[in-house]
């Protein structure tokens, strides 16, 4: 058993050592490259087979070099085609006079076009004559002068084709910000004022039509003053024949989208549309003039945000797959990776917007209540996406995260008043020697003469608590108006003050210490 796996080692090293020496196969024949005879920046005649052992690339060379080699005073001479053979092959012969510059032979020839020898001949003949040609008007005095005079003529058009589309843009800019300043506050989605974006995506796109158009006027004098010489004018044709082939690339393209396009136009017209019915339903909820069974007034802003969210999400999806180029792996692959920067970059935003959410659907406060939050406390200007903002009574604007919000405790002193009202309170502690009654009739007549203060309801005064040497009262008032809250609770103390002088009422709180002589302590016996 061992000698026969011995000697299939063997074999096998054996066929590898042959399979090593063996020699490589030859390419084909006519595994070649063809070459181009390009002279005065025209194709004169395309090489595609090896002739005498000159490959298609050597063939074109010397070719060339013949075509360089004619003396000047030959090129007056016409091109004449003769029928030859080569390597036993058929050929034409382009001559000029008794010199052969090109020989046109029959495995030359592109089998797939089926065109004849002598077609090939003919047409090389005539980029043949057109060549010399223009060769022979290169540096005639008369071609330059005129072709130079007609570039330079061209040239104060395009400059003022330039300027008159910087002024037409400058025009237009100002139109566009006269419309924009007039119709802003009616162009808000999702509580955003998207005049000024659609005023930036216009303005943006007119002046890239205008450096199109001025472009494309320089394009047009380019190619005008390279076709007025001999030498470039195969360049300019070429030149206008790419774009015009990329530009019917371009317009076959965009009609053959037209359809999507139209479908997604109509889809975000119908999106459009449904916004605008949310608009003014939701509206209609905040105002009161409509009732929705579930939507009350102070979350209907909220609500219609969600509402708009969800359309335009849903409009977005529908249009997606119209969307042109939407099917290639580059737009799949850029869509995903702004999905996952989003998700990455958004976790504390979409946390603060739940939070907000929580914050309007509790309707634990709206805008223009005064509420304390924390140690904050002030009016509501704005319940934000993200936070809450609240003017104090210092004219501070305070903004405080959604989150910090929920988390903490909310005092809200207008729901449970009367409509426009707030409700505020002001504290004192008096000693037992004076009479309760007394101190209530007090705290009563100097809430009846702070001015902000409504006598409906009645202020309400209340023992807070009876400690050892003083009862604490709280006198509790609706004041007309959140902004005047603070004003009205500072001159609501000075009124107890000046009520309670001229009562003879001092606002002290006894307290006894063990000393031979007895003292009493004033404290702050007003709090708000």
């Amino acid at each position: 058993m061992i000698r026969r796996w011995d000697d299939l080692r063997v074999l096998l090293v054996l066929a590898a050592l042959l399979a090593g020496l063996a020699p490589a196969p030859a390419r084909a024949a006519d595994a070649v490259e063809p070459a181009d005879v390009v002279y005065m920046n025209r194709l004169l005649y395309t090489m595609r087979a090896p002739v005498a052992g000159a490959s298609p690339a050597q063939r074109a060379e010397r070719a060339v070099q013949r075509l360089r080699a004619v003396p000047d005073h030959q090129l007056d001479q016409p091109v004449t085609t003769q029928g030859t053979s080569l390597d036993g092959e058929p050929a034409v012969a382009l001559r000029l006079g008794d010199t052969t510059l090109i020989t046109v032979v029959a495995r030359d020839l592109d089998p797939e076009a089926g065109i004849t020898l002598d077609a090939v001949a003919a047409a090389s003949a005539q980029q043949l004559s057109a060549a010399l040609a223009a060769r022979r008007q290169m540096w005639q005095p008369q071609v330059l002068l005129r072709g130079a005079a007609v570039s330079l003529l061209g040239l104060p058009v395009v400059l003022l084709g330039a300027w008159l589309a910087r002024r037409l843009l400058a025009r237009i800019d100002r139109r566009l910000r006269q419309v924009v300043a007039e119709e802003a506050a009616s162009h808000r989605i999702l509580g955003v004022d998207w005049s000024e974006f659609g005023f930036r995506a216009i303005a943006g796109t007119m002046r890239l039509l205008s450096w199109f158009g001025v472009a494309a006027l320089a394009f047009v004098w380019v190619s005008h003053s390279l076709r007025q010489f001999p030498l470039t004018r195969p360049l300019a044709d070429g030149v206008r024949a790419a774009l015009a082939e990329a530009t019917g690339s371009v317009g076959l393209a965009l009609w053959r989208a037209l359809p999507d396009l139209l479908t997604i136009v109509i889809v975000v017209l119908t999106a459009r549309g449904i916004v605008a019915a949310l608009d003014h339903l939701f509206t209609g909820i905040g105002q009161g003039r409509l009732r929705v069974p579930g939507i009350h007034p102070e979350t209907a802003r909220a609500t219609r945000r969600l509402a708009v969210f969800g359309v335009w999400g849903l409009t977005l999806a529908s249009v997606y797959p119209y969307i042109p180029g939407s099917e290639s792996a580059v737009f799949r692959g850029f869509s995903v990776f702004l999905g996952f920067m989003f998700t990455l970059g958004s976790t504390g935003v979409v946390s603060q917007w739940m939070q907000g959410l929580v914050l309007v659907y509790s309707r634990a406060l709206r805008v223009g209540d005064f509420v304390r939050i924390g140690e904050h406390e002030g009016v509501v200007l704005e319940l934000g996406a993200l936070s809450v903002k609240i003017a104090d009574y210092r004219g501070n604007e305070v903004t405080l995260p959604n989150s910090s919000v929920v988390a903490g405790s909310v005092i809200n002193h207008s729901r449970l008043a009367e409509p426009g009202g707030v409700r505020a309170w002001v504290r004192v502690t008096i000693g037992y020697d004076v009479p309760w009654r007394q101190v209530s009739e007090l705290l009563l007549q100097a809430a009846a003469v702070t001015p902000g203060v409504r006598s409906a309801p009645a202020p309400q005064v209340f023992q807070r608590a009876l400690s050892d040497f003083a009862v604490e009262y709280e006198i509790t008032v609706e004041v007309a108006g959140p902004r005047l809250r603070a004003q009205a609770v500072s001159s609501l103390h000075a009124h107890i003050q000046d009520v309670f002088n001229t009562a003879g009422v001092a606002i002290l709180s006894p307290h006894f210490v063990d000393s031979p002589t007895p003292v009493t302590a004033a404290t702050s016996g007003a709090s708000t």
